[in-house]
């Protein structure tokens, strides 16, 4: 399908719109619904360094969030 059809944002954009906030706040953000193309899921890419270095986190294989 288009991927302009999909109503969420795309991961840039909610860094972005997020990037003004402190660490703490940044560090609460987690990534999820990351499909298996996803360069986010591998560590040694430059997306998930990125993801990093810019103070938010994506969702690992069994992690449990409290909400």
């Amino acid at each position: 399908r288009n991927i302009s059809e999909i109503p969420h944002p795309f991961i840039i954009e909610t860094m972005d719109l997020f990037k003004k906030e402190n660490n703490f706040e940044k560090s609460k953000i987690n990534f999820i619904h990351l499909n298996h193309t996803n360069p986010l899921l591998d560590s040694n890419s430059a997306a998930f360094k990125k993801v990093k270095e810019s103070g938010f986190n994506t969702a690992e294989y069994k992690d449990i969030i409290n909400l």
